[in-house]
């Protein structure tokens, strides 16, 4: 991207997000070409990356004081996040985490708020409290990760539409003390966030319709912009040699999961049922995956490698397999889907979220007709029965035309042009 400096690039851009490692990663991609397009570019985060960066900024931490323990023992609750654990008792088990519009943090008061001239937020649970908006009167980019910005509380709403009007009688908080909490919370976001100049960001179409005709986000501007892979660091590999590396199978068709976290929507029970399909009919198929370890998949023909956090070697990763398998109820834009595709590896997944975007039958990958483990299976033997169709260069070009840090930073610095000149 050619630089001209300008006024412009004297703007500085904030980028706020609770947590930037593993899947939360691409906010530092983002930063990191941001700055080397000539963009005054930080990071506050609540949890730092383990290596240091000198534009990334860890805000520092609030924990609990003997007072305050002492306090919650007796049913006394001064922290914002001991109400929220205490209104979240007795909650069934979901897919995904359900989150406050409060927290135990005043980001308003904060020296690189104070000075920033765009506000960039992430993923930013636990974080960032809501009130922030009645103190901060700034242009504000919104990139959504998940559903939680826009839903009184859930993460990923499983079909529930709820966040289209006040998310009264919340389904997800089934069990606790009341289901009225998340239309409690939609009443908290509404009342800081009024009339804002707010800028929101999709990954995917999926998303982009949900938010935009939420009753939090709907008035607001949105583009889609999605996330980038490095495809320097990701790229695909001898098959032999990374076979060898994990100890595959050579002879076998191997399949691919990955997770860095346990989560029902993940799909990894409808993964596990599915492989057990399989096994009699193609005994040849095995599932080697990586990152946390699911009970759900535990069969004669599934291997777990551990987890891996090298590129390189999660590189070596994706080239030993024939295809990754995505099999989540509910997504956004998976990072595992970007670089299996720089790996130019195909995905096998249901069609949710980005994935509905980006996997295209006998070019990316493929889908299951419906979210079953049934589905999931057919899908499989669909794909080992067309597996020739599936090119590695082409899968590779697609992901390098898609989703290059080229492109993705020149939308944003596009956006961020625009409402420095508003």
């Amino acid at each position: 991207m050619a630089i001209v400096f300008n006024l412009f690039y004297l703007t500085k851009i904030l980028h706020i997000a609770t947590n930037i490692s593993g899947g939360a990663g691409v906010v530092n991609i983002l930063n990191k070409n941001l700055r080397e397009n000539g963009l005054d570019s930080k990071i506050l985060c609540l949890i730092p990356n383990k290596e240091p960066d000198p534009n990334t900024f860890s805000c520092e931490h609030n924990p609990a004081n003997i007072m305050d323990r002492f306090l919650r023992k007796v049913g006394i609750f001064t922290r914002n996040d001991y109400k929220a654990h205490d209104k979240l008792l007795g909650k069934k088990e979901f897919n995904y985490p359900f989150s406050f519009p409060q927290s135990d943090y005043d980001l308003a008061i904060h020296p690189l708020v104070k000075e920033a001239d765009i506000i960039h937020f992430h993923w930013i649970s636990g974080f960032l409290d809501f009130n922030f908006f009645s103190k901060v009167n700034k242009p504000f980019v919104w990139t959504l990760h998940d559903m939680h910005p826009f839903t009184g509380g859930c993460h990923h709403s499983q079909g529930c539409n709820g966040y289209k009007t006040n998310c009264a009688d919340c389904p997800q908080l089934m069990g606790t003390k009341s289901t009225d909490y998340a239309r409690q919370n939609v009443d908290y976001k509404q009342k800081h966030m009024y009339k804002l100049n707010m800028h929101i960001v999709a990954l995917n179409t999926y998303m982009y319709s949900c938010s935009s005709s939420s009753i939090l986000f709907g008035n607001y501007p949105h583009q889609i912009i999605p996330n980038s892979v490095d495809t320097d660091l990701f790229l695909s590999q001898s098959k032999e040699v990374s076979r060898k590396m994990f100890e595959m199978n050579s002879e076998k068709k191997i399949l691919g999961f990955s997770s860095s976290y346990y989560a029902r929507g993940k799909g990894a029970d409808l993964l596990g049922k599915a492989m057990q399909i399989l096994n009699p009919e193609f005994p040849d198929i095995e599932l080697c995956y990586i990152g946390r370890e699911y009970p759900e998949l535990n069969a004669e023909n599934i291997k777990y490698k551990g987890r891996i956090n090298d590129p390189s070697q999660l590189s070596h990763y994706y080239s030993a397999i024939d295809a990754m398998v995505i099999p989540s109820r509910e997504d956004n834009l998976p990072s595992v889907m970007l670089e299996s595709f720089a790996c130019g590896r195909p995905v096998i997944s249901y069609k949710v979220g980005g994935l509905a975007d980006h996997v295209i039958e006998e070019k990316t990958g493929c889908f299951a007709a419906e979210v079953t483990a049934e589905a999931l299976a057919f899908a499989i033997k669909k794909f080992i029965s067309t597996s020739e169709k599936y090119k590695e260069q082409d899968i590779r070009k697609y992901a390098e035309q898609e989703f290059s840090v080229k492109i993705q930073t020149e939308r944003y610095a596009k956006l961020y042009k625009e409402i420095a000149g508003s």
